[in-house]
């Protein structure tokens, strides 16, 4: 469910708010970590070799068989990893080590996820004078700059938009059985043409059991780099450091008290990730936060994606109510007739339900043309209840000139979210940015998210119709659109190398570090009102895992810590990461300020003109909120799916 917020228009927004160059070209990966500086020399980057099929490298039992060995230039995957290193040296004693991140998805670039909130969530952990960490993350396996790359277009991009665009006219799934068996079809031919493709090998090999066993594998190799550092800074070089690196790494493999426990963040998604994490390897587990909970369930065995829009329609309500209580000079959508947000509501209900009747012939502001539909406007009024803070002013204004007549706006908000493919010469022409030479494809996506699940490319019509009229019943909203991500596994042809059903559950924890057992409980963040990850499944989760917690946030939008800022959570997020320890039972937590406030905002302060790292990532953040707030920037799957 990757949030990163607006992942999938950050490339472009950041090149334009500040110079970026990560520089990845000439970082060599490496079977060791060796830290390179990147983006203005503030950040750490390095490319990691590891097996591509680790069930064959360490022989252990997988369900389904394992493919044929692949060729030896194959056998491995170069992951991304980027570093916004501790405020202290790594001998000082408030340094506390890494804290891995992932920002959702399935096939959310870490990479980006760090560059936007990077320092934000370092703020949060920190405790000055007593504990310090380095904020890491990576591009999961096939994802962004992660190599081999997931890609079923790599020699023909404008294929892809072709496919995307010969579905486009069903106008959604909820058209009917004739709607439904159309895309179908379109679904079968982009699992052909996935199988087809040059990066096809790859797709057995990217999902989440594997992406758990790349973090611990990272923690280990970032922790022996870590040590042979200070041993190099600490012993005259013609020691043999070699050999005492090794007698270490003996040492240290023998006693499953001493091995390197992994400190997690997961967003969305990535709560997903972290579920299989801790319940595979619960015995590396140091501290886990899981913002935004996905029903594992539903994921793993379910018909998937179903538990999530619980409370979408009760947040666009509360959108609505919020609108009028703030009134138009905030937001544009309410008129000084209304007499409750009822009124509101009726007007917009009526402007969909035209749409759905007759879709409109629309020129963007570039003279795009697109067919703009009641599914098109659900769609981005889906996104925009992910992040209040960012959206609900501006797009507040949208929706209005768009009702009153000036339907260009809602073409260029499609345009610039990717829902309608864009080949102006605007935008095929301009520089591109220095993520923009990855694949920006979301077969990432379907390779994890159809592969971990159960197959459903045998389901008919009849088995569709009823999904998708059960996520209608639980939001007339977003529903539609949320069941074209399941939908898109209806010809998805690879199954994952390496399976894992479950349990999804932990041992209790042990502080003492006992061999198989997590340090500490894990901590179950939840908004008040998400659009797809709803606070019951905060507690579904966490009533599967030993002297686990859930802290509420009284905010609106998809995750807590990125919905809203609140000095109350941020405190319980310190002082877990740093004691271990959870509140004895749920509690809430009041946010600092809302979406109808003033210039409320994630980044507390405006950065000054020393480029540090810290102030680097706040000024960019901070330029990235503020253009995404004017230009109105509705990308798909902002923070996961």
């Amino acid at each position: 469910m990757t949030f990163s917020l607006i992942l999938m228009a950050l490339s472009a927004t950041l090149s334009s708010a500040v110079p970026l160059s990560g520089n990845w070209s000439s970082i060599s990966p490496s079977p060791d970590i060796h830290w390179h500086s990147c983006y203005n020399d503030t950040l750490q980057c390095t490319r990691l070799l590891l097996p591509l099929d680790w069930p064959a490298h360490e022989n252990t039992t997988t369900s389904p068989p394992l493919p044929p060995p692949l060729s030896e230039q194959d056998a491995t995957v170069a992951i991304a990893i980027i570093k916004l290193p501790a405020a202290v040296p790594r001998t000082h004693p408030t340094y506390a080590g890494p804290i891995f991140t992932n920002p959702g998805g399935p096939g959310g670039s870490g990479v980006d996820f760090l560059l936007r909130l990077g320092r934000y969530l370092q703020r949060v952990v920190d405790k000055p004078g007593t504990r310090r960490y380095d904020i890491v993350s990576f591009d999961p396996r096939g994802v962004g700059l992660s190599t081999p790359a997931v890609d079923c277009f790599a020699d023909n991009p404008a294929a892809r938009d072709a496919l995307f665009l010969e579905g486009r006219g069903t106008w959604g799934l909820d058209r009917g059985d004739s709607a439904i068996t159309y895309s179908k079809a379109v679904m079968q031919a982009y699992g052909q043409r996935c199988k087809n493709s040059k990066g096809a090998r790859v797709l057995a090999y990217v999902g989440t059991p594997s992406v758990a066993r790349d973090i611990v594998a990272m923690a280990d190799k970032i922790d022996e780099e870590r040590r042979r550092s200070i041993d190099a800074d600490t012993y005259p070089a013609d020691d043999n450091v070699e050999q005492r690196q090794l007698e270490l790494k003996r040492s240290t493999a023998t006693d499953p008290q001493d091995v390197v426990r992994v400190q997690y963040m997961g967003f969305s998604y990535g709560t997903i990730l972290g579920n299989y994490l801790a319940s595979m390897f619960p015995g590396r587990l140091g501290r886990m936060l899981l913002d935004g909970v996905c029903d594992i369930h539903d994921y793993v065995s379910g018909p998937g994606w179903l538990n999530h829009l619980y409370d979408t329609d009760e947040l666009f309500d509360t959108f609505l109510h919020g609108c009028h209580l703030a009134g138009p000079s905030l937001c544009a959508l309410t008129i000084s007739s209304d007499s409750s947000s009822l009124d509101l509501r009726e007007r917009l209900l009526d402007f969909l339900t035209s749409l759905d009747t007759q879709p409109q012939p629309v020129l963007s502001s570039d003279s795009t043309i697109v067919i703009l539909s009641g599914n098109d406007v659900r769609t981005l009024i889906g996104y925009s209840l992910y992040s209040p803070l960012t959206y609900f002013q501006s797009f507040s204004k949208t929706l209005s000139a768009a009702m009153t007549g000036n339907l260009t706006v809602l073409a260029d908000a499609l345009l610039r979210g990717g829902y309608v493919p864009n080949h102006s010469s605007q935008a095929t022409c301009s520089t591109p940015g220095p993520l923009q030479d990855t694949p920006t494809g979301i077969e990432g996506l379907h390779a994890v998210l159809c592969s971990d699940a159960i197959d459903v490319t045998s389901m008919d019509t009849a088995w569709w119709s009823d999904y998708i009229r059960k996520q209608l019943s639980f939001s007339s909203i977003f529903g539609a659109y949320w069941a074209s991500l399941r939908f898109a596994c209806a010809g998805w042809r690879f199954r994952a190398n390496w399976s894992f059903k479950g349990p999804f559950t932990t041992p209790t924890p042990d502080s003492h570090r006992l061999a198989g057992r997590p340090e500490a409980p894990i901590l179950f963040l939840t908004s008040r009102l998400d659009p797809v990850t709803p606070l019951s499944n905060a507690r579904l989760m966490a009533a599967n895992h030993h002297d686990a917690a859930v802290v509420i946030q009284e905010s609106l939008g998809h995750t807590a810590l990125i919905s809203a800022p609140s000095r109350c959570t941020a405190k319980i997020v310190a002082d877990y990461f740093h004691l271990g320890t959870v509140p004895d039972s749920e509690m809430s937590c009041q946010e600092d300020c809302g979406p109808w406030d003033v210039d409320c905002h994630l980044f507390n302060h405006e950065p000054s003109q020393d480029m540090t790292a810290a102030n680097f990532l706040d000024a960019t953040a901070l330029r990235v909120f503020r253009q995404d707030q004017q230009q109105l920037r509705l990308p798909k799957h902002p923070l996961g799916v």
